[in-house]
């Protein structure tokens, strides 16, 4: 890397830590990609690739695109199934000292959307975290862009599997020691497999209290999900890691049983265009 301008030394060493994500990196007005981003994001967002700089002799491939309409682009590259790791300009430009301090303030993925600019307003964008124990199954789902939180737990795997069809997730947490992971009926959906030691199931009600700014679950009626309760605190978790934060806006969360509603199946609702139209 001593080939490397003090810059592209910084930006390399920030998307050594977001590996599987594109990199916006805030230069100025714009948020710049390098390397491979570059190339990848000039091909899905129809925008021209340059260069700037040379490493190992060749040009570094580079496109940015303006902040102002950044969320557009981060939608795009997100409806494309790839993650997007925000980077800001979080020093002071004007210190003089060296290369502005940055630090990625939020990660993007395709059920993690909040920000207006980056997500169709005609549909629900639900992110789902799914658990597995005792013979029962969890579902937790949130949209982000309005609030809404909830939380369901049933005893059938079909109903499992029926429930979440009906809930159609842009993304799915899973633990990745649960049963569920290699589970060949959840191919379809986007997986986020999440390590098993960044998140402690023994403590998923305290964290589901401590988000919800409460000492009992039971005005909530998910006392009696386990499995619910251990899908939303992981919904919780994964939400607190990638926006950098406690999610304010998910302060509280409604549980219900299957029975509660009208029940389609797959075939139906594809029938019927419930989700999208045909």
């Amino acid at each position: 890397m001593s080939q490397l301008t003090p810059m592209l030394r910084q930006y390399l060493g920030i998307k050594g830590e977001y590996p599987d994500a594109i990199l916006f990196y805030r230069m100025g007005d714009f948020y710049e990609m390098f390397f491979d981003d570059a190339r990848k994001a000039s091909r899905i967002l129809g925008i021209t690739l340059t260069a700037r700089g040379t490493f190992n002799g060749e040009k570094v491939p580079m496109c940015g695109v303006p902040h102002h309409a950044a969320g557009a682009y981060i939608g795009k590259l997100v409806a494309s199934g790839l993650k997007v790791a925000v980077c800001e300009q979080t020093g002071d430009p004007k210190s003089g000292k060296g290369v502005v301090q940055r630090d990625v303030v939020r990660l993007v993925t395709p059920g993690s959307v909040v920000d207006e600019g980056d997500v169709d307003q005609g549909s629900n964008l639900y992110m789902a975290a799914i658990s597995e124990g005792r013979g029962r199954y969890g579902i937790a789902h949130s949209d982000l862009s309005t609030g809404e939180f909830r939380v369901t737990e049933m005893a059938s795997y079909n109903a499992f599997l029926d429930e979440l069809g009906r809930i159609d997730p842009a993304e799915v947490l899973v633990l990745d020691d649960s049963p569920l992971s290699g589970r060949k009926e959840l191919a379809g959906y986007r997986l986020e497999v999440v390590d098993r030691h960044a998140f402690n199931p023994r403590r998923a009600e305290n964290l589901l209290k401590e988000q919800l700014q409460v000492s009992s679950l039971a005005g909530f009626g998910c006392e009696e999900m386990p499995e619910g309760i251990i899908a939303a605190a992981l919904l919780v978790h994964y939400l607190r890691e990638t926006q950098k934060g406690r999610p304010e806006h998910m302060n509280e969360i409604v549980s219900y049983h299957i029975g509660d509603f009208m029940f389609l199946d797959g075939a139906t609702r594809t029938h019927l265009e419930l989700l999208r139209t045909m």
